[in-house]
Formats: structure tokens, sequence, C-alpha cells
């Protein structure tokens, strides 16, 4: 789901679910936050045969409409992103995606 406001800087949020054995926990994500994550995942995961495409972000000074269409669009590219991140050799037990799904949470 997405979580955003309309104000003179629209910013949404992305909600992801992280799940640890029976727990679950929501962590709220902007674009900037994945591509954090993208940028901080060794080139040995990010180009491991296919590349990992990160959705192309919103250029500065560009007006692009962001309405409800195009974060649902988004949602669903991020989405995918992170999927085919995890299932990639390595990354799900990377330092820099435990710090994106805060999983030290779990261990409180």
């Amino acid at each position: 789901a997405v979580v955003g406001g309309k104000t003179n800087l629209p910013a949404y949020y992305y909600k992801v679910d992280v799940f640890c054995g029976h727990q679950k926990r929501t962590v709220l994500r902007r674009y900037s936050q994945f591509k954090w994550l993208y940028q901080n995942l060794p080139k040995s995961i990010t180009s491991f045969e296919e590349p990992l495409l990160l959705p192309p972000g919103t250029p500065c000074g560009v007006c692009q409409p962001q309405n409800d269409a195009f974060a649902q669009n988004r949602m669903e590219q991020l989405r995918d992103f992170l999927r085919d991140a995890l299932i990639r050799r390595g990354a799900a037990q990377h330092d820099a995606v435990a710090k994106f799904l805060e999983l030290d949470a779990f261990a409180t």
C-alpha cells in the first residue's frame, strides 16, 4: 500500500511487510531508501546473471504528475525490485538488507 500526502512537496511512503517466523512488522520506505538499498548492495548481487533493475526516479525539476496511479505503478515496480533482490544469492543476509528492513527490531 502507498501512504502519501498531497503537500507542496509530495512524498510517497511505501509499506513493506517484513516477516520473521510468525512475527510481522511493517516498515515505511520512500523511493530514496530503495535507491539507497540498491546502491549499497554489492555488484555481485546487483549484476548477477541478469542485472537488478531499480525503477527510474523522477528527475529533479521535471514536472511529472505524481498522482495515485503514479504511486500505484511505482509501488508495483518497487515490490518487484525488492522480490528480485531478495532471491539473489547472498542478498537476504547482507547488512544493507537488514538495515532497510529493520531486522534488528525483531530481536526486541
